[in-house]
């Protein structure tokens, strides 16, 4: 049967401490036996299996000790309620108590200690410190507790101080760790799949005051605040903090702020839920906010980052990324001011900032880049001149990687004296000024991701030299590593246009500067080829038409000298007559012995002169027949070139085929032949 011990033994100052360990054939039967045979500064050990409750109501300072060999050690429950008390606790776990710890003035300090299965909903908790007191909890896990104001409560002038402690699938009225008119310290504490049906589902604070350092608040629930609420008179200073999937029923997703001072350092707010401020929503006091990613959230309504309705925001260098609300994806406003500085606000749906209030909001040093309202910004939004609507070279955002690479606008863009943990001119965005998070440097080489695009070759980073055509982008300049001359053209060495990959002013696309023994712009030609058809000016009729050059077939009768010959475009035939049907005297542009110089040849049946009459067998001694019988040219045959042989071989197949038939008109034709032979001797 266990027993309710009450310690009020006076022990003199100079007795030693002592271990009493529990048990059969042991120091004492039980723990309560134990309890009063401890004297201050003893320690009491329990091995496995139940035990009774603890009250300490004197002014020893005790520890007790699981031993844990065997199975886990139970206590009942624990309680000091002496302001003179101590009381150290470790290695054991209180199950299905209503109130399982309580420090009611006095020191208690909880090592690796679980509190589950317990509380009650009309005023249960796992722990209580109060009237000065103060409670330690380093490590351990409350689990499935049910409670009223809190699960954890700090109240009354009491100070909470809890390390690496994880705090479950727990229920309450208001928040699982409730702190009014007390002090509370965290220390990579952990709330998860916590619901709380009023304020906050994992902390809430009123009239108190919290620090806190590596918090992580995922999948609670809550109607304000789904995982952290800030009241009136409040002071809470928060870095390093990681709140994921949070879900408030009305505004705030992660945060809802009606008062007090908080001030976040290095948060990263994700996935968070609510109608207003997926994740804070503020109706009153200030907040301070340095080193942020808020991303990924979802207002119903408005403010898919932040929503305000009072108060005022200051936030420098952070990223609001990927919030969707209805107004303003980055940042709504309804009341209060806001003032922004080093933002980086990218891929928020609708506007980034939209501002229905009468307060003011001020944005300098930032970028608003992929917002699906163009960027724009509703209402009463002021942007510096060093605002800028660009992208800022996200490593991946797609899977929220908001490292900044090389190139980046966002990088150094600070000009107000901030710096970067690496001492350089502050960034925009989560990693820019001093108390950013670090950034890796894998490779050792004193540059970090962003400064350095391959951090595991220690050769590569920002101002290293760059061996040129070795594929490797040593200096992290973005540029290719095959145009070593910086004109934007690879060297033809290696499958590009740059003729020349040691002189800028040499590529394709350069002003050509004739015989200057420069092929400028990489045409094969020293000089000017203004129309690209691989004939320089000097030789080509003309240089802005690439449908022209020497050699080019000619099309006849269109008014361009395609093949720059020099020659009449209505002169075919190439006689030195232009066409008769484009105002020229050659009768037959086909024929090169057609034209108004050509002699007429007897009864060939061609107007050979162009005159428009021809000769038969009976005009021999210069006398028309056609004059007599009204017979006119019909044409000839066409004519390849003037000087070819064709054209000669055609003139000798006519004057053959004249003789054709005997007689005495055979003969006349002769001589009429003769004499026309005759003349062309003159001639030639």
């Amino acid at each position: 049967m266990r027993r309710l011990v009450l310690l009020s033994l006076l022990v003199p100052s100079t007795t030693l401490a002592a271990t009493i360990r529990v048990g059969e054939d042991a120091d004492a039967e039980d723990l309560a036996e134990a309890l009063g045979m401890a004297a201050s500064g003893d320690e009491i050990v329990l091995p496995a299996g139940e035990h009774g409750p603890v009250v300490l109501t004197d002014d020893r300072a005790l520890t007790i000790r699981g031993d844990g060999e065997g199975g886990r050690v139970f206590l009942r429950s624990i309680a000091v309620l002496s302001p003179a008390a101590s009381l150290t606790v470790e290695d054991v776990t209180v199950e299905g108590a209503p109130r399982a710890v309580i420090a009611e003035g006095g020191t208690v300090e909880l090592h690796d200690v679980n509190v589950e299965n317990g509380g009650t909903p009309d005023g249960g908790f796992a722990a209580e410190v109060s009237a000065g007191g103060s409670l330690t909890w380093r490590g351990g896990r409350v689990h499935n507790v049910v409670g009223g104001e809190g699960i954890l409560r700090a109240i009354s002038g009491g100070s909470l101080t809890l390390e690496s402690l994880r705090v479950e699938e727990n229920q309450a009225g208001e928040a699982m760790l409730f702190a009014y008119d007390a002090t509370v310290t965290i220390d990579g504490a952990r709330f998860v799949l916590n619901r709380s049906e009023g304020w906050g589902g994992a902390i809430s604070v009123t009239a108190a005051e919290l620090v806190a350092s590596d918090l992580d608040v995922r999948q609670n629930v809550a109607a304000y605040g789904g995982g952290i609420y800030v009241g009136p008179d409040a002071t809470a200073e928060i870095q390093d903090l990681t709140m994921r999937a949070n879900t408030a029923e009305h505004d705030g997703g992660h945060i809802f702020q009606s008062g007090g001072e908080l001030t976040l350092v290095r948060s990263r707010l994700t996935r968070g839920s609510a109608d207003r401020g997926g994740a804070v929503a503020m109706a009153d006091g200030d907040l301070v906010v340095r080193n942020a990613q808020w991303s990924g959230q979802e207002a119903a309504v408005e403010g898919g980052a932040l929503f305000m309705s009072g108060g005022s925001a200051a936030i420098s260098f952070a990223v609001l990324a990927g919030n969707p609300g209805e107004i303003g994806g980055g940042i709504a406003l309804e009341g209060g001011d806001a003032w922004l500085a080093g933002v980086i606000l990218y891929g928020n749906a609708a506007e980034a900032i939209a501002n229905a209030g009468t307060g003011s909001v001020d944005v300098s040093t930032s970028l608003l880049s992929h917002n699906l309202a163009n960027d724009a910004t509703l209402g009463d939004v002021t942007l510096a001149e060093d605002v800028a609507q660009a992208d800022p070279l996200f490593a991946d955002p797609a899977y929220e990687n908001y490292v900044l690479m090389t190139g980046s606008p966002a990088i150094d863009a600070w000009t107000d004296g901030e710096l970067d943990p690496d001492g350089t001119p502050a960034d925009m965005g989560m990693y820019g000024g001093p108390e950013a998070w670090p950034l890796a440097d894998e490779d050792g080489d004193g540059f970090v991701v962003g400064r350095d695009c391959d951090d595991a070759d220690p050769d590569t980073h920002e101002g290293a030299e760059d061996a040129w055509y070795d594929g490797v982008d040593s200096n992290c300049d973005g540029a290719s590593d095959w145009d070593a001359d910086g004109d934007g053209y690879d060297t033809w060495r290696h499958g590009g246009l740059d003729c020349v990959d040691t002189n800028p002013n040499v590529h394709p696309g350069a002003t050509e500067r004739p015989w200057d023994a420069w092929d400028s712009d990489c045409d094969g030609l020293d000089e000017p080829d203004e129309d690209g058809d691989g004939w320089s000016a000097d030789v080509d009729c003309d240089d802005t038409d690439p449908t022209v050059f020497p050699g080019r077939k000619e099309d006849w009768y269109d008014g361009i000298d395609q093949n720059c010959d020099g020659r009449s475009d209505y002169d075919q035939d190439g006689d030195g007559y232009d066409a008769a049907e484009y105002g020229g005297e050659d009768c037959d542009d086909r024929d090169f012995w057609v034209n108004p110089r050509s002699p007429e040849i007897p009864g060939d049946g061609i107007d050979n002169d162009c005159d428009g009459l021809t000769l038969d067998p009976a005009g021999v001694g210069g006398l028309d027949a056609s004059a007599d019988s009204g017979t006119t040219s019909t044409g000839a045959p066409d004519v390849p070139d003037s000087e070819s042989p064709e054209s000669r071989g055609a003139w000798e197949t006519r004057t053959t085929c004249s003789t054709a038939g005997g007689g005495a008109a055979s003969l006349a034709w002769l001589a009429a032949l003769a004499l026309v032979a005759t003349r062309r001797r003159d001639e030639g």
